[in-house]
């Protein structure tokens, strides 16, 4: 996959394409940015959390990007796994999410491994419609964990 307009140029000049342009739709007013947080927390002796959730506001969601940060206890040797479920034409689907990186403890004073995650992903929601998070852990459930997932796209009107 290509990411960088500069890249698709040179690639499609070397292929012998004499001419490019490069569309973008930035402005277009039926697109409304839009994003959204929502926190997962485990109960200590717990491998699954109550699912964090939202309901999509009256348009379309259409996401384009996924980040999160995790925590589980520090040196406890778990892992986290987290997935959306969001409806399209009614009917739920389960997208998981992942890996998560590790990276390091956190700050002085708080004994937790850090964890974290960036995907660029193309996923829709029907307009009211609800979008859930879940997550388990593995590896034990000893000690509060948490993930915090926010979801980056824009809305659509739906006619």
């Amino acid at each position: 996959m290509i990411r960088h307009p500069a890249a698709l140029l040179c690639l499609l000049l070397v292929a012998g394409c004499s001419s490019v342009t490069i569309v973008r739709d930035e402005e277009n007013p039926a697109r409304q940015p839009f994003q959204e947080g929502v926190t997962v927390t485990f109960q200590a002796g717990s491998s699954g959390a109550s699912p964090g959730q939202f309901f999509v506001p009256g348009q379309k969601f259409v996401i384009e990007y996924i980040s999160a940060t995790a925590g589980v206890p520090a040196g406890s040797g778990q892992n986290l796994q987290a997935s959306i479920t969001l409806f399209v034409g009614g009917i739920g689907m389960q997208s998981f999410l992942g890996p998560f990186t590790p990276i390091g403890r956190g700050p002085l004073g708080v004994p937790t491994d850090l964890f974290t995650l960036g995907q660029v992903v193309r996923l829709y929601a029907d307009p009211n419609s609800l979008l859930r998070i879940d997550a388990v852990r593995t590896n034990g459930s000893s000690g509060e964990a948490f993930i915090n997932v926010r979801l980056v796209g824009h809305l659509v009107a739906v006619p």
